[in-house]
């Protein structure tokens, strides 16, 4: 499984520990970690990165409502769910405060944008204590390499966390929304088109017992025809 970890240095910010999480996830079997860390980080670092295939991107750093930052500025929640559409992730995750709301800097929510664009998304709705976002990112990998659905992967990683936080400041999962719409209207179009093939095979029949009908009426003119020419002693006895 490949997994892409983002995690800039920002001057004048707290600086995140990060190296004992990437060890852990790096260490995991089975996994494939690519790491994009430090104060160089920069917009187009990240689309970079996002051109290649990943199963799971974490954006862990410092954030806000509805954008990320870097080394130059911010990735905004439209901007991304442009750019990690290339890696195709079954998940993202937005290990860091707030990326599950709108503020006032934005009108957009990180992750509803990408969500909205057919992406599973993991978000954090309030602050979150970093020793508790280390355990959920941790967990949350460990489990959906080892074969556990991505929202059964979700409760693991969460129980894991709860000694460190309360319910308030769990992460949000967020279902890839487009994924499901085409999911659903695909199911849609197979029932239709199922409906419309035994629609078919019921005129199909209805034509033949109007044939055979048909057929029959055809049969009992002819007999009708004899016996009258019979009664009137037209015909042969």
């Amino acid at each position: 499984m490949k997994v892409l970890f983002v995690a800039p240095e920002i001057p004048g910010l707290p600086k995140l520990e990060t190296w004992s999480e990437i060890g852990q996830i790096g260490d995991m079997a089975g996994v494939t970690l690519d790491v994009l860390i430090g104060k160089n980080v920069t917009r187009a670092c990240v689309a970079n990165k996002l051109k290649q295939p990943r199963e799971v991107i974490i954006l862990a750093g410092h954030g806000e409502e509805g954008r990320f930052a870097v080394s130059d500025g911010w990735l905004t929640a439209r901007w991304l769910a442009q750019y990690v559409k290339q890696a195709e992730p079954d998940v993202v995750l937005l290990a860091f405060c707030y990326s599950a709301g709108a503020g006032k800097t934005t009108l957009t929510s990180m992750a509803e944008e990408i969500s909205g664009a057919g992406i599973s998304v993991i978000a954090m709705p309030t602050a979150v204590d970093d020793d508790a976002a280390v355990i959920y990112d941790i967990e949350l990998v460990r489990a959906f390499s080892n074969g556990a659905g991505l929202r059964k992967a979700h409760q693991i990683a969460q129980e894991q966390m709860e000694t460190l936080t309360d319910a308030r400041h769990m992460p949000l999962f967020l279902p890839g929304l487009n994924a499901d719409v085409a999911g659903s209207l695909g199911r849609v179009v197979d029932e239709v088109a199922s409906l419309g093939r035994q629609i078919a095979d019921m005129v199909s029949r209805v034509d033949s017992v109007y044939f055979e009908q048909g057929r029959q009426a055809v049969r009992i003119g002819r007999v009708e025809e004899k016996l009258t020419t019979l009664i009137n002693g037209g015909g042969r006895p």
